[in-house]
């Protein structure tokens, strides 16, 4: 009888035994035939027979042993092995693994991909397979597993299946996907491939080396952002700086530093200095995207002003005819002007002494230009000096200090002791009458019939 190819080898050859017996008639006449299919018992009648109780068998292939057997009243009886394959090439099992190539070969998700395993065809037969398993192991630990089993009645030259490495349980540089097989003849092979997953966005950090602004947010020196990145899988080219300056000038990107756990830790630190030197309205931000696609946000935008323009100041007047060092006899107007990009207007200080307190006006600006007038109309004696910070703390250089006077009404004179008419000498007493008197501006001039004018 025939109950299928159940006896496997992997010897060189197979040598196969034949015996009977007959209690009637003594030992039959044994003969065999080997056939590569099962045959009925009318084609078997049909057959050419090889007389005798052994034979050696070294071609690989499968094949189904009869013997016939013949008593001495010409009684016959037909016997059968099961299907025997000789698998002599000890060609193990071929293993295929195959899945989508993703960018940069690093994965952010599941990762879908399939097991081929084929058992080879040798001499029109083969063994068949007994058993496929996998494992799935992230950074040597297995995390996913498998068998599949198959039964020898049924022999299975090929197998497929579609799997999937779940990413959340191998988020790893160090992903193996390993498979086992064996065929039936106990020829066994494995195969393996590294897979890649990171399914972790960068985390982005900022920090500055100057963190007590003027006014909020002016700074008057350059300021120095240190970028901190974590990643396991950085990549420079994934950097999206988002940095806008009112002036146009951009900061100094600086080269990334690296730690020494690049690829393994998403706790890889990776850092960059932006020196932000050139005056300007700042508005500062950046995203960074990993090797394997995922994106971390910095999740803000920092706004700063830097500023190390020192402002500059003048003081021009409407009236410089001085009759005296430092005196007029006219009001005077003196317009301030303040050339400065952060300006505030009451950030300046005037400081005035004297008789009067002098109007100042309200200042005007057209762009970085601001200008106010001041009006010395009553007469006294003034000094001025005025001092400015810009927002960022920047100071005017030292301004020098002003004195100057307004006199605007003329000296009084009085002459006394002279009469209409005189005989003997004349002694006349001139009174003069001024705030700002001085002896050198006296002029007295005699005239008369007998005098000249002198």
């Amino acid at each position: 009888s025939f109950s299928g190819f159940t006896n496997f080898s992997r010897s060189d050859s197979l040598t196969a035994s034949i015996a009977g017996s007959d209690d009637l008639s003594g030992p039959p006449q044994i003969s065999w035939y080997r056939s590569s299919e099962p045959l009925t018992e009318g084609q078997l009648a049909g057959v050419s027979w090889t007389s005798g109780s052994s034979l050696t068998i070294s071609e690989e292939g499968q094949f189904i042993l009869y013997a016939r057997l013949q008593d001495q009243a010409e009684n016959v009886s037909y016997v059968s092995s099961d299907g025997v394959i000789l698998d002599r090439s000890l060609e193990a099992p071929e293993i295929t693994i195959t899945s989508a190539q993703p960018s940069q070969n690093i994965y952010r998700e599941d990762v879908a991909y399939t097991i081929q395993v084929t058992d080879p065809t040798v001499g029109g037969s083969y063994a068949g397979l007994s058993s496929v398993r996998y494992e799935v192991l992230a950074d040597g630990v297995v995390t996913q597993q498998d068998t599949y089993s198959f039964g020898q009645e049924n022999r299975q030259n090929s197998f497929s299946q579609a799997l999937t490495i779940d990413s959340a349980s191998n988020n790893s540089n160090q992903v193996s996907v390993r498979v086992y097989a064996q065929d039936n003849a106990g020829n066994t092979s494995e195969s393996e491939t590294d897979v890649q997953i990171d399914v972790t966005a960068p985390q982005i950090s900022v920090s500055y080396d100057l963190n007590a602004p003027e006014n909020g947010s002016y700074y008057s020196q350059t300021r120095t952002a240190t970028v901190t990145v974590l990643e396991r899988n950085f990549d420079e080219n994934g950097v999206s700086w988002d940095i806008r300056n009112t002036e146009g000038d951009q900061p100094v990107i600086g080269a990334w530093s690296h730690s020494a756990a690049n690829g393994i830790s998403d706790a890889t630190v990776h850092t960059c200095e932006v020196v932000f030197a050139a005056d300007g309205d700042y508005e500062f931000g950046l995203s960074v995207t990993d090797a394997a696609g995922n994106t971390g946000e910095y999740g803000r935008t920092d706004a700063f002003t830097i500023d190390q323009t020192l402002p500059e100041a003048e003081v021009a007047y409407d009236n410089m005819d001085s009759h005296e060092d430092g005196y007029y006899n006219a009001s005077r107007t003196a317009t301030v002007t303040i050339t400065e990009h952060n300006f505030r207007a009451e950030d300046v200080e005037f400081t005035f002494t004297g008789e009067s307190t002098p109007q100042v006006s309200e200042f005007e600006s057209i762009g970085d230009v601001h200008t106010a007038t001041i009006r010395f109309a009553e007469d006294g004696n003034y000094t001025f000096t005025m001092d400015y910070r810009d927002l960022a703390g920047n100071r005017i250089e030292e301004f020098e200090e002003e004195s100057f006077v307004i006199d605007t009404e003329a000296p009084k004179v009085e002459i006394r002791d002279v009469e209409g008419a005189n005989s003997g000498d004349v002694q006349p007493r001139i009174l003069t009458s001024d705030t700002n008197y001085t002896a050198a501006g006296v002029e007295i001039t005699l005239e008369g019939l007998n005098h000249e004018a002198e």
